[in-house]
């Protein structure tokens, strides 16, 4: 009888398209409390979200539902888009 074995990696890692906001809907959940900088993290947070996130900026983060029927939140990493120039 021969066995075989496969090998799997620990972890598979799917790579997570981070979820970028408008600027307007940024400043609105800052206001509000449900968004900040990311200098308001801890660098452990932000150096695992980089690592799992690279197309994470680094600089901006919000709240979000853990579940949709929940009311539990976490902290997620988002983009932000520039302000739109006034044209002059």
């Amino acid at each position: 009888m021969v066995h075989r074995t496969m090998f799997l990696p620990y972890r598979m890692e799917i790579p997570v398209m981070t979820d970028t906001l408008s600027r307007t809907e940024y400043d609105r959940l800052h206001y509000l409390g449900g968004a900040g900088p990311a200098t308001d993290l801890d660098p452990d947070t932000t150096g695992r979200w980089q690592h799992e996130n690279p197309d994470w900026k680094a600089r901006y983060w919000r709240y979000s539902l853990i579940e949709e029927d929940s009311e539990l939140l976490r902290p997620e990493p988002i983009n932000v888009t520039s302000r739109a120039k006034d044209p002059r």
